[in-house]
């Protein structure tokens, strides 16, 4: 059973760099949809300020993806890593 609302952290490749983000994200299961909402996705320690949307996530067939194309990225891999580690605690 998914947890409820959890925060994660996870890295995300700056595509072209060989650099990554550390972001944080407030991660809520949302049992009608049967996927994850990131929601607050920012900086640790910065202003607060999100630095991007609240994003939907979902595993299929092992695979973490946006449930509205069903396409991975290396957004949901990343976060989706960081969610199946958080469950696994």
């Amino acid at each position: 059973m998914p947890r409820n609302h959890f925060d994660i952290r996870f890295t995300y490749p700056l595509e072209g760099y060989p650099s990554t983000l550390l972001l944080t994200a407030t991660v809520t299961w949302n049992n009608t949809d049967h996927c994850y909402s990131l929601e607050d996705i920012r900086l640790p320690g910065g202003s607060n300020m999100p630095v991007m949307p609240p994003v939907s996530l979902r595993k299929s067939a092992g695979k973490w993806v946006h449930p509205d194309s069903e396409s991975a990225s290396l957004l949901s891999e990343n976060a989706g890593a960081a969610i199946d580690a958080a469950e696994a605690c």
